[in-house]
């Protein structure tokens, strides 16, 4: 789950909170809806 947070940006400690706050499935769904941009 920890796969942006080692960019130095801040958008991916966001994005890890995002992930803290929701379920695994939700970010499940992002990911999909990432990959088929």
């Amino acid at each position: 789950m920890n796969i942006a947070v080692n960019s130095g940006t801040n958008q991916p400690k966001i994005f890890s909170l995002a992930i803290s706050r929701h379920s695994s499935t939700t970010f499940s769904i992002a990911l999909d809806y990432l990959a088929s941009l």
